[in-house]
């Protein structure tokens, strides 16, 4: 199950099937010509590059807000300990983290002339600047989620007297699954499938089996017992 990369055509051979698919998709509604299928194809990934906008652009108001609370907090009546101090500056940190992914989505890319010679490849660097900004923005939505969180807990810690948590272990422990959720779970899985792991140990596995039968045939081979040994050997010996 992929996270991050969910559904995003992220490889060449990727990005190739999900033209053919849409090629497919649009010949079955009667689009069949070449120009028709690209001028679609052009719409559908501009409106999708326009919705990213229009998404980011309420992310970056959210996190507005949040740094707002996060200096209110501060500023306000609000007592941080030594607990709540490390939650509180990872759900800040998180909140900054996120703005600074939102701008890369945000970032106005225009096309130039050598992309307008070649729509194909045009069509490519469109699909690819789509699965960059997408995985940028869901990694921002994951920050701002967890940025609420810290400052919810911040504040049920503040005045809830009689709970306590262990914030230091579980700032520790958020940040580092966090972290590898994003940033590696979807290439440890991407990859995983790419090379075929799977099946590549079960035939190691297979070709082990086969070798330890194969080493038990060859030592009961070279076993003498005595009733199969001939009277010359036995001389011999």
């Amino acid at each position: 199950m992929l996270l991050i990369k969910a559904c995003l055509p992220t490889r060449a051979r990727d990005i190739s099937n999900y033209i053919a698919a849409w090629t497919s998709l649009l010949k079955a509604t009667g689009s069949s010509r070449p120009r028709q299928v690209q001028r679609a194809l052009f719409d559908h990934l501009y409106e999708n590059l326009n919705i990213l906008d229009a998404k980011t652009s309420s992310l970056i108001q959210l996190n507005g807000l949040l740094i707002t609370g996060y200096i209110f907090v501060v500023s306000g009546d609000f007592d941080l300990d030594r607990d709540s101090a490390p939650l509180f500056v990872l759900g800040l940190a998180y909140t900054v983290i996120a703005l600074l992914l939102c701008l890369r989505v945000i970032w106005i890319h225009w096309s130039s002339r050598a992309d307008l010679r070649d729509p194909d490849a045009h069509i490519r660097a469109l699909i690819r600047i789509r699965s960059k900004r997408t995985i940028e923005f869901r990694r921002a939505w994951t920050f701002t989620a967890i940025s609420i969180a810290a400052i919810v807990i911040t504040v049920i810690d503040d005045f809830a007297y009689a709970i306590e948590f262990k914030l230091n272990l579980v700032t520790f422990v958020v940040t580092i699954a966090h972290f590898a959720t994003i940033y590696l779970y979807d290439d440890l899985i991407l990859a995983a499938r790419e090379r075929n792991i799977a099946l590549r140990a079960g035939r190691l596995a297979t070709a082990l089996r086969q070798g330890r039968m194969r080493w038990r045939i060859i030592r009961r081979a070279l076993q003498m017992h005595p009733t199969s040994r001939s009277p010359g050997l036995a001389m011999g010996a």
